[in-house]
């Protein structure tokens, strides 16, 4: 069973059913920043939404 939490407090660098970093990335949508995502190891499938945290401009970093 895929721990969600942990999932997203780790970035959703790794699958949350078998941990394993062989992810695809489709369906990127820029304008809701949501990508559907797929673990090539175990080929469960989810969505994840994206925030705006902060920008890079020149080298320098922003951020609220």
């Amino acid at each position: 069973m895929a721990n969600w939490h942990e999932h997203i407090k780790k970035g959703g660098k790794t699958c949350p059913h078998c941990g394993s970093h062989s992810l695809t990335f489709s369906n990127v949508d820029g304008n809701s920043l949501s990508a559907d995502i797929e673990c090539i190891k175990c080929h469960e499938q989810w969505q994840e939404f994206f925030t705006l945290t902060g920008v890079r401009v020149d080298g320098k970093e922003y951020s609220l």
